[in-house]
């Protein structure tokens, strides 16, 4: 009978701890990590391209690893952020500085002076940045 209970505790105490580390994992694999940072041709603006931990240790062919989905940032020079966008591909990533913004190619713009940033979704709708 003891035994019993003893064998249920450690049951219970594995599935918990089982399922702790299935979290954290699921957590940190969602979170994002830096793969890319450039300055604008002036030095005033930092360019941070990021992606999700689960999409970089995905799988992919050979030649596809510019195929990864990514988030383009820009950074002013209190290291404060002008707006975040989603690029469906890596290889689409690059950012263009104009005098008064950038913008990606097919995807958006930020506009510096009124510290905005504007994307197109999937479904080809304006959104502005997070």
């Amino acid at each position: 009978m003891l035994m019993k209970r003893f064998i249920k505790k450690i049951l219970w105490v594995s599935l918990l701890a089982c399922f702790m580390l299935g979290l954290g994992l699921i957590v940190y694999l969602l979170q994002t990590e830096v793969i890319e940072a450039t300055l604008d041709p002036s030095g005033t603006y930092r360019v941070e391209t990021s992606a999700r931990r689960l999409d970089r240790i995905l799988p992919s062919m050979p030649g596809q690893a510019s195929d990864l989905p990514v988030f383009v940032e820009i950074f002013d020079q209190n290291n404060r952020s002008l707006g975040r966008m989603h690029v469906p591909m890596w290889q689409m990533a690059g950012v263009q500085f104009t005098e008064d913004g950038a913008f990606i190619p097919l995807i958006g713009r930020w506009d510096f002076k009124q510290r905005s940033c504007i994307y197109q979704n999937e479904q080809g709708q304006n959104k502005s940045c997070t």
